[in-house]
Protein backbone atom coordinates (compact mmCIF):
# COMPACT_ATOMS: atom_id res chain seq x y z
CA UNK A 1 0.00 0.00 0.00
CA UNK A 2 1.47 3.29 -1.29
CA UNK A 3 1.62 6.32 0.99
CA UNK A 4 -1.24 8.12 -0.75
CA UNK A 5 -3.10 5.27 -0.63
CA UNK A 6 -2.97 5.66 3.81
CA UNK A 7 -3.53 9.02 3.25
CA UNK A 8 -6.80 8.69 1.44
CA UNK A 9 -8.17 5.96 3.42
CA UNK A 10 -7.24 8.42 6.42
CA UNK A 11 -9.63 11.32 4.54
CA UNK A 12 -12.24 8.43 4.03
CA UNK A 13 -11.97 7.32 8.25
CA UNK A 14 -12.22 10.93 9.38
CA UNK A 15 -14.88 11.85 6.77
CA UNK A 16 -17.37 9.19 8.07
CA UNK A 17 -16.60 9.73 11.65
CA UNK A 18 -17.09 13.31 11.23
CA UNK A 19 -20.65 12.06 9.02
CA UNK A 20 -21.54 10.10 11.72
CA UNK A 21 -21.24 12.68 14.60
CA UNK A 22 -23.94 15.17 12.35
CA UNK A 23 -25.42 12.33 11.99
CA UNK A 24 -26.18 11.64 16.06
CA UNK A 25 -26.02 15.42 16.79
CA UNK A 26 -28.73 16.21 14.22
CA UNK A 27 -31.20 13.24 15.36
CA UNK A 28 -30.45 14.56 18.94
CA UNK A 29 -31.31 18.16 18.11
CA UNK A 30 -34.93 16.88 16.17
CA UNK A 31 -35.82 14.86 19.44
CA UNK A 32 -35.07 17.80 21.52
CA UNK A 33 -37.20 19.93 19.48
CA UNK A 34 -39.88 17.41 19.09
CA UNK A 35 -39.81 17.37 22.91
CA UNK A 36 -40.04 21.40 23.20
CA UNK A 37 -37.50 21.51 25.81
CA UNK A 38 -35.76 25.02 25.18
CA UNK A 39 -32.42 24.62 27.12
CA UNK A 40 -31.84 21.16 25.79
CA UNK A 41 -32.33 22.62 22.37
CA UNK A 42 -30.59 25.32 22.83
CA UNK A 43 -27.44 23.13 23.84
CA UNK A 44 -27.89 20.16 21.08
CA UNK A 45 -28.41 23.62 18.61
CA UNK A 46 -24.68 24.53 20.14
CA UNK A 47 -23.52 20.64 19.31
CA UNK A 48 -25.39 20.75 15.98
CA UNK A 49 -22.92 23.58 15.30
CA UNK A 50 -20.13 22.00 16.19
CA UNK A 51 -20.67 19.10 14.34
CA UNK A 52 -21.56 21.17 11.50
CA UNK A 53 -18.23 22.76 11.47
CA UNK A 54 -16.23 19.99 12.42
CA UNK A 55 -17.62 18.06 9.12
CA UNK A 56 -17.07 21.21 6.76
CA UNK A 57 -13.19 21.37 8.26
CA UNK A 58 -12.69 17.89 7.46
CA UNK A 59 -14.63 17.89 3.87
CA UNK A 60 -12.10 20.98 3.62
CA UNK A 61 -8.70 19.00 4.97
CA UNK A 62 -9.82 16.25 2.35
CA UNK A 63 -9.79 18.81 -0.58
CA UNK A 64 -12.96 19.44 -1.25
CA UNK A 65 -15.22 21.98 -1.35
CA UNK A 66 -17.87 22.73 1.10
CA UNK A 67 -21.06 21.95 -0.17
CA UNK A 68 -22.90 25.41 -0.16
CA UNK A 69 -25.93 23.72 1.10
CA UNK A 70 -23.89 22.93 4.40
CA UNK A 71 -22.31 26.09 4.59
CA UNK A 72 -26.11 27.47 4.72
CA UNK A 73 -27.51 25.48 7.22
CA UNK A 74 -24.41 26.71 9.61
CA UNK A 75 -25.09 30.28 9.00
CA UNK A 76 -28.49 29.62 9.52
CA UNK A 77 -28.19 27.43 12.91
CA UNK A 78 -25.64 29.68 13.79
CA UNK A 79 -27.87 32.88 13.62
CA UNK A 80 -30.86 30.84 15.19
CA UNK A 81 -28.16 30.58 18.18
CA UNK A 82 -27.85 34.00 18.55
CA UNK A 83 -31.34 35.08 17.94
CA UNK A 84 -32.42 33.45 21.07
Amino acid sequence: MTAANDHHRDHRTALAASQLELEVARARFQESRRQGSGLDDASRRANLVTALENYAATIEEAGAPVPPQLKLEIRLHKGLRRGR
